[in-house]
């Protein structure tokens, strides 16, 4: 069986991203994306019927607002990856923590390193809040590019 892929735009988040859906039903990744015509005529056709897209807007509406997302996502590879995408969803909108605090919180004092391999490998783009972990002296790096990190900093902090 294949996974399902597809373009979609998020008004709340204002950008576009590629979902990829295993044929379990579960979002194995989800990536910020530039859509070519072909693709944003075909969203704007299939927009109207319900989908898979419907229950990930939703997802996405709810990080943003600060809520952990109701959404099937294939599971952490590790015990480490799930306290750290629980820790993700528990941080607030617009208020971001140093790798530090993060590792801190997750328990783990001199994990500060690890943190950041997790936010690099995190493959659920905005989905799994990642961009609100930040260096100490700076934004940091993002998977999607440290411009977009600064972005959605700034998004969310002028809706808090």
């Amino acid at each position: 069986m294949t996974n399902i892929h597809r373009i979609m735009y998020s008004y709340i988040w204002r950008m576009w991203f590629f979902a990829d859906w295993l044929h379990t039903g579960e979002l194995c990744c989800l990536y910020p994306t530039v859509p070519s015509k072909k693709q944003i005529d075909q969203f704007a056709t299939e927009s109207n019927k319900p989908n898979k897209e419907d229950c990930l807007l939703t997802a996405l509406e709810m990080v943003f607002n600060g809520q952990i997302p109701r959404i099937a996502l294939a599971p952490p590879q590790t015990p480490f990856q799930e306290k750290f995408r629980s820790l993700l969803w528990s941080l607030r909108p617009g208020i971001p923590v140093s790798y530090k605090q993060a590792a801190d919180c997750l328990g783990l004092k001199k994990a500060a390193q690890a943190v950041g391999q997790a936010c690099a490998r995190n493959k659920f783009a905005v989905l799994v809040p990642c961009h609100r972990i930040i260096g100490s002296n700076g934004v940091g790096g993002y998977r999607w590019g440290e411009k977009l990190k600064r972005e959605l900093l700034e998004m969310e902090k002028q809706s808090s």
